[in-house]
């Protein structure tokens, strides 16, 4: 006759009926009775911690003043319900209004119960927050501690409220002791029930103090370094980062490459690159316009239809080979319309819908004075963040955004200040195009760059040749103009960004191109009779990349042998002698190899010098032994051999001037030898040079046809 009752549903011993909604739902019920007229205060709620196991008639407790209790809690009861699954701690704080609590910020104090000097009063509930400024933690030391046993409770949390960490409950006299939090605060809630009082508790608080934070405001710097003056293949750049003593630390590293093509500086965007100066006198193929009028100009792009709430220019741009992205670019905003606004697409599927099939925009509202970033998913944009902006017409600004794909956050730097970051949840992690648009503005850009994430401070394999998958396409058009540029730029984790550093790379993977050798001083010869003087001289080569650096010759007996002067370093002189003593009827050959800058060569040989000894005397075979007719000769030359019956034999004939004009070499099986004569021979005297078996002889002939 005396109670309210309520019934939930569920089972004692089954924990998963208790559920929030259940809480939630009985709690205001109950809070809406206590305030009926009933005289029922909520603070009679049963909340000990011993409530949930606790059976009247197996305790006599929790008594009278336990106004709001389960039927386990009243006498003469055989039932056990809610039972010992119900949280009766947080039903409390459900139904009993959280008191404001006192917040104490000092770095030192004390604190004292409710009841000061003398005894605390019944049915209290305070909470207090001890959370000193520029704390870093707090220690808390109880000089006295005197609560009614079983009924009157401190509770003390790890934090600054009551919903953070538990760390005890304590009653009776027996101290917490001293405790010291994990964090900048610790939260007492001091609860005492309806009958019997006591001392209370006193306590002191210390704090160990956080250094202040440091502000850092410096930029962090980058370096590129390569090995070797010039590049013939793939090679490694070598990147020095730093953050400044004492900064924030290093967060991310950023690069890229363009290369030039012999009229611009261009980005293999299969690489993943991109690079825009724009400097050309019309808009190169990688831009597709779709929408708007875009002309270019003066190193920029310029988009100079008002009229229009979408225009569209796009490129391709692979943007899956690394985890971040930065789009780097210079942009001012004019026009006379009244909502005048440009934007940026980035990791966009499709270049010519309207609004880049799926991907992320940035869009610069001049008039809204606002930031925008937006989704778009199968072509239908939805805003998903945006951020005040101050922006004035016709000033250059220098925008740079960045994209994580991987962890989907989008940050965007306005003169290299952050203006605002966004993460995505759910991330697009590739992208093929990126794309300018504007509406009713006009959208001048320059210098356009993309870069891709690097490790710090590491190297990195950069790719060359004539190939799609390589960073840098193209050989140097001249020694003095540099074919490839990395660049590089960092970010330290106060999100400063660095200044912009770059490194010129010199290509050159071919080698020269071929050129003449020819034996003697001037023009080609054939035949010399100096017996210690050789010359020769060549053609200078030809190297439009690297330019020639160097030449190399040797002699040899054979066509390619160094055997006769080892290799010899020319510098750049286009011709060579030699002092030694010649071998009679030794041919010889002189090889020269031209070396470009990048350290690639040619080597060209020339078709030989005969040395011939014209005085007969000289031989162990003299002409005695050789007899030549006929002489005029007409159709053809006989030799009789005396004393030699086979062998071999080496014939030349040769002119005035002392070229070779013919020559024949054999074997002959009787003492004969007879030779046909070209009939292309002019009516002249000539010398017949030669030896048989290794012996020499020389004759004066009259070819008369």
């Amino acid at each position: 006759p005396y109670t309210i009752g309520l019934e939930h549903e569920g089972y004692i011993d089954n924990p998963s009926w208790y559920t929030s909604a259940m809480y939630a739902s009985s709690a205001a019920l109950v809070s809406d009775i206590t305030n009926s007229g009933y005289g029922i205060d909520p603070i009679r709620t049963a909340w000990w911690p011993w409530t949930a196991s606790t059976n009247y008639n197996a305790s006599s407790i929790p008594g009278s003043c336990s106004k709001i209790k389960g039927h386990q809690h009243y006498p003469n009861q055989t039932h056990t319900d809610p039972g010992i699954n119900w949280d009766w701690n947080r039903y409390f704080k459900l139904i009993h209004p959280t008191p404001t609590p006192q917040i104490f910020t000092t770095l030192t104090g004390t604190l004292t119960d409710p009841g000061g000097a003398g005894n605390y009063a019944n049915d209290q509930r305070f909470i207090y927050t001890i959370q000193p400024i520029g704390a870093n933690t707090v220690t808390v030391s109880f000089t006295m501690f005197n609560l009614e046993n079983t009924w009157d409770y401190l509770y003390i949390y790890d934090g600054a409220d009551i919903s953070s960490a538990l760390i005890g409950y304590y009653t009776g006299t027996t101290s917490p002791g001293i405790i010291t939090s994990s964090g900048n605060a610790i939260t007492l809630e001091f609860r005492s029930d309806c009958a019997t009082t006591a001392p209370g508790f006193e306590l002191n608080w210390t704090s160990d103090l956080t250094p202040p934070p440091t502000v850092d405001n410096i930029s962090p710097s980058t370096a590129i370094s390569t090995s070797q003056t010039w590049e013939t293949a793939d090679f490694f750049a070598q990147f020095l980062d730093e953050d400044n003593v004492g900064g924030s630390g290093l967060e991310k590293a950023y690069y890229a490459i363009a290369d030039f093509d012999g009229n611009e500086w261009r980005a293999n965007g299969e690489r993943g690159f991109f690079n825009e100066t724009f400097d050309a006198s019309t808009i190169n193929n990688e831009w597709a316009a779709y929408t708007g009028t875009w002309v270019i100009g003066n190193g920029e792009i310029k988009q100079t239809d008002e009229s229009l709430s979408n225009t569209n220019i796009s490129a391709y741009l692979r943007q899956d080979l690394s985890n971040r992205y930065m789009y780097h670019f210079t942009a001012t905003i004019e026009g006379s319309q009244a909502d005048r606004r440009t934007g940026f697409h980035f990791f966009a599927d499709s270049a010519s819908l309207p609004n880049r099939g799926n991907g992320y925009f940035a869009w610069f509202r001049l008039d809204g004075q606002v930031l925008q970033l937006y989704k778009v998913s199968n072509d239908v944009f939805t805003m998903i963040h945006s951020k005040p902006l101050s922006l004035n017409a016709s000033q250059w600004y220098d925008f740079k955004i960045i994209y994580d794909r991987i962890a989907g956050k989008i940050s965007v730097y306005i003169d290299n200040m952050l203006i605002t970051t966004y993460t995505d949840p759910s991330p697009y992690n590739n992208g093929k195009y990126i794309s300018f648009r504007s509406g009713n503005a006009i959208w001048r850009i320059k210098d356009l760059r993309v870069y891709r994430s690097r490790y710090a401070n590491t190297s990195t394999n950069i790719l060359v040749g004539n190939c799609i998958a390589c960073d840098i396409r193209y050989q140097n058009p001249s020694p003095a103009n540099p074919s490839g540029k990395i660049f590089s730029i960092v970010t330290d984790s106060a999100t400063n960004l660095s200044s912009i550093t770059s490194h010129d790379i010199n290509v050159d993977w071919t080698a020269p191109e071929s050129f003449i050798v020819q034996d003697g001083i001037t023009s080609d010869i054939d035949t010399t009779t100096s017996s210690s003087f050789l010359q020769y001289n060549w053609d200078a080569a030809n190297d439009s990349h690297s330019d020639i650096n160097r030449y190399f010759y040797a002699v040899g007996s054979s066509p390619g042998d160094s055997n006769i002067i080892n290799w010899t370093d020319n510098w750049l002189f286009l011709s060579a002698d030699d002092i030694f003593s010649l071998t009679p009827g030794t041919t010889y050959y002189i090889q020269v190899t031209a070396k470009n800058g990048a350290g690639l060569s040619t080597t060209s040989i020339s078709d030989g010098q005969l040395y011939w000894v014209n005085d007969a005397s000289l031989d162990s075979l003299s002409n005695s032994h050789i007899s030549l007719f006929p002489n005029p000769a007409k159709d053809y030359i006989s030799l009789s051999v005396s004393n030699e019956e086979s062998g071999d034999f080496h014939i030349y004939l040769i002119d005035n001037l002392g070229k070779i004009i013919f020559s024949n070499t054999g074997r002959f099986n009787a003492s004969l030898i007879s030779l046909p004569i070209p009939g292309y021979l002019a009516n002249d005297t000539y010398i017949l040079y030669g030896e048989i078996n290794q012996r020499k002889f020389v004759y004066k002939i009259i070819i008369q046809h």
